[in-house]
């Protein structure tokens, strides 16, 4: 018994390990990439998927590392509405944070440094009072261009991009967008509505990230 479940944890681990250096690869290629293709000082990037969270996705964690491991100074924002996690990882206690600066008009003083070197934190924040007024193109387009001037990359994590308005507006003021798509988790007919209502909207969907489970 205790060797079968030996194996069964060194299986795990192993099938972990092999995703962690997936992930990685294709992180490291999308930030080539990125860097290739952009000409301007700042880059705002989301994260985003189809059908799920990424609640348990490490993909806007390890491009902000990657950005920031390159000398660029990285804000991660947890934009994750549907339940934030960035906090958890990072090991941040942080009340206030992406709402907060949207309703208040000041990013700065809800950026807090990490323990990684170039890399700061800007949590979700608190549940906002009026939801539809937090949320005004206004207010995002003034947090992009504040964020412009302090940083020179923003990653933002987000829930799927088909469930939430917020974050098709969110998407709406990037200059990338990266979808994390699942293998056996996020439905074909799903992956393919994103894309036309993306094209629609104007949005370019910049790369993909495929991650097995």
């Amino acid at each position: 018994m205790r060797n079968l479940i030996k194996e069964k944890l060194h299986s795990k681990a192993t099938n972990g390990a092999a995703r962690h250096r997936l992930r990685a690869n294709q992180v490291s290629i999308i930030r080539r990439e990125l860097e290739k293709n952009s000409y301007a000082k700042h880059r705002s990037i989301l994260i985003t998927t189809p059908d799920r969270s990424l609640s348990d996705s490490f993909v806007s964690l390890d491009l902000a590392k990657s950005f920031a491991n390159q000398g660029k100074n990285t804000v991660l924002i947890d934009g994750n509405i549907n339940g934030p996690v960035i906090h958890k990882w990072l090991d941040e206690k942080i009340t206030f944070g992406l709402t907060n600066a949207l309703n208040k008009g000041n990013v700065a003083r809800y950026i807090h440094p990490t323990k990684i070197k170039n890399l700061s934190f800007l949590s979700l924040g608190t549940s906002p009072v009026n939801q539809l007024e937090t949320w005004r193109m206004e207010n995002l387009i003034l947090l992009k261009q504040q964020l412009s001037s302090i940083s020179d990359v923003t990653v933002i994590e987000s829930p799927s991009y088909l469930t939430y308005l917020e974050i098709q507006l969110l998407a709406a003021i990037c200059d990338d967008v990266i979808v994390v798509v699942r293998q056996l988790k996020d439905k074909k007919s799903r992956i393919r509505q994103m894309k036309r209502d993306m094209e629609t909207a104007g949005i370019e969907i910049t790369g993909m990230v495929y991650q097995p489970h």
